[in-house]
């Protein structure tokens, strides 16, 4: 088997933010394991395995869908924006989409972070295994700068104590710390 990558950490944190109490743990320990991985996300990644399982799926409506301990903490990059600027974020991640020759995976919608966690990580496979394609890179770095880096710290920001406590709290250090690892590697 081949050692955990960075594409790995981003879907296993796609599955995090967008399925209610999912976490692969299998690939989570891993990834906690692996060498390749700076310190502290190996840290936040054993901290994120030392969470009980147990009413991950009640504190992830609690914090995502229902507002149970304070503000729904919503998960698109579109939220708390006007109707144009919400669709012009939605048009731009289109445009992502179409030109990397990728579709969005079921219903989710396309400015969701799970989704573009996803989509990063699809772009980080494909700049690894194909011939070097400065669009593609472009393309990734549009992605992370534009998108996921402010909406990354608007959920991380959100997901610090004293509001959130154990799994998604580290799940948020998880988020932080890769998407700098993935800023660092597209410079």
């Amino acid at each position: 088997m081949n050692p955990p990558t960075l594409p790995d950490l981003l879907e296993l944190l796609a599955e995090v933010f967008l399925v209610p109490g999912a976490c692969d743990r299998g690939l989570a320990q891993d990834l906690s394991q692996a060498p390749a991985l700076p310190g502290p996300l190996r840290g936040a990644l054993a901290d994120l395995l030392e969470c009980p399982a147990a009413e991950l799926e009640v504190t992830y409506a609690g914090l995502f869908l229902h507002g149970a301990t304070g503000p729904t903490l919503h998960l698109q990059a579109s939220a708390g924006l006007g109707p144009l600027a919400a669709e012009a974020v939605r048009d731009d991640l289109n445009r992502i989409l179409a030109a990397a020759n990728l579709a969005p995976e079921g219903r989710i919608q396309v400015d969701h972070l799970g989704a573009l966690l996803a989509l990063l990580a699809g772009l980080f496979r494909r700049l690894r295994t194909e011939a070097p394609d400065p669009a593609l890179e472009a393309l990734a770095r549009s992605l992370l700068h534009e998108h996921l880096l402010p909406l990354g710290s608007r959920v991380t920001m959100a997901l610090l104590p004293p509001r959130v406590q154990g799994f998604y709290q580290a799940a948020g250090r998880c988020l932080t710390e890769a998407l700098g690892l993935s800023a660092a590697i597209l410079v």
